[in-house]
């Protein structure tokens, strides 16, 4: 009985509050005191600056994506280059397994930071000048398709270009601008 007399009480005093005046916790003071205006953000702002940021990191990935793969796809012909290539594959592709979810790549500066590592090879004098001999057969080759559509692989240039090959495949990496120069291949 004690307890609906509890809640009856409670159930009155309550009615009472809300019915009179407005209550105010300042003394003497009867006006009513304004209700703030709601906070409403311009998510529209927000949401164009997420698709730029998205947008960026899209760009900055590709263009890692691409540099990793053009990495691991390139295949060299000389023992030693594509010895120290190798290396240097794994080399990245562990660092990338490690550090790569570390960096934003909607900011260039990370971007650029990972790109000078992934094309590091690059800095080999050797490596470039193999690619670049390499570059120059397969223009000579296509050259030679042009000319003579039916017989070009019968030709001695054809036959020569071959054979720079097996070369390349053994010579020391110092020597591939002079094997170049040798078959009229300079760069």
């Amino acid at each position: 009985m004690k307890c609906i007399k509890t809640i009856l009480f409670c159930f009155i005093f309550s009615a009472r509050a809300f019915t009179g005046e407005a209550q105010t916790y300042m003394p003497g003071v009867t006006a009513v005191i304004p209700d703030l205006p709601q906070y409403h953000p311009n998510l529209s702002l927000y949401q164009r600056q997420m698709q730029v940021t998205a947008s960026k990191y899209e760009a900055g990935y590709n263009r890692l994506k691409a540099d990793y793969d053009d990495l691991m796809n390139l295949e060299l012909v000389n023992k030693a280059n594509k010895a120290n290539l190798e290396k240097y594959k794994v080399d990245v592709k562990e660092w990338a397994d490690k550090n790569f979810a570390q960096f934003d790549l909607s900011i260039p500066a990370n971007v650029d930071k990972i790109d000078r590592f992934f094309n590091g090879w690059y800095e080999n004098k050797n490596v470039r000048d193999e690619i670049a001999l390499i570059r120059n057969v397969k223009l000579e080759i296509n050259r030679l398709k042009i000319k003579d559509p039916d017989g070009f692989f019968k030709s001695e240039r054809y036959l020569e270009m071959g054979a720079i090959f097996k070369e390349l495949e053994d010579c020391q990496p110092e020597n591939i601008s002079k094997l170049a120069w040798q078959h009229g291949l300079a760069f």
